[in-house]
């Protein structure tokens, strides 16, 4: 999982603007929609891709075959987790003021703080959402095992 943060912080310089240029105003509800998933997906992916992990390590203890099949689930979702993590951390580009008029569309900033203003505060918003269903999963988990 640490090469996989490592990898979604060196791919933003090189990734990130574009990924939010090209997928942001296609993406069903617009930018801010965008910013919203990127939040959520960063926080949910990591945990599925742990838990498909886990769950091979433990069918490959008990010596099923079948246990492959849970590798490219884990590299699916590790692969989601670095692009959302990419477009979670280019959220944060945009400029706090209004931008200035006439300001030009090819620098990322003035383009992100015009079509997504505050796209930063919606992309927290999606990771505090995801992490506190997560963590009522986790109660409600605990519950029902009668822990």
């Amino acid at each position: 999982m640490p090469a996989a943060i490592a990898g979604g912080i060196a791919g933003t310089f090189v990734f990130g603007q574009g990924l939010w240029r090209s997928l942001a105003p296609a993406w069903p509800g617009g930018g801010r929609a965008f910013a919203v998933s990127a939040g959520f997906l960063m926080v949910a992916t990591p945990a599925v891709a742990l838990a498909a992990a886990t769950w091979f390590v433990r069918l490959r203890r008990k010596g099923r075959r079948q246990a492959w099949l849970l590798t490219p689930v884990a590299g699916a979702f590790g692969l989601l987790c670095v692009l959302s993590l990419m477009a979670f951390l280019v959220s944060f580009g945009g400029r706090r003021r209004r931008p200035r008029p006439g300001c030009d569309t090819d620098d990322f900033r003035c383009w992100l703080s015009t079509t997504c203003p505050y796209a930063a505060a919606y992309a927290l918003g999606g990771a505090a959402v995801a992490g506190l269903l997560m963590w009522g999963g986790m109660r409600f988990a605990r519950r029902a095992a009668g822990d």
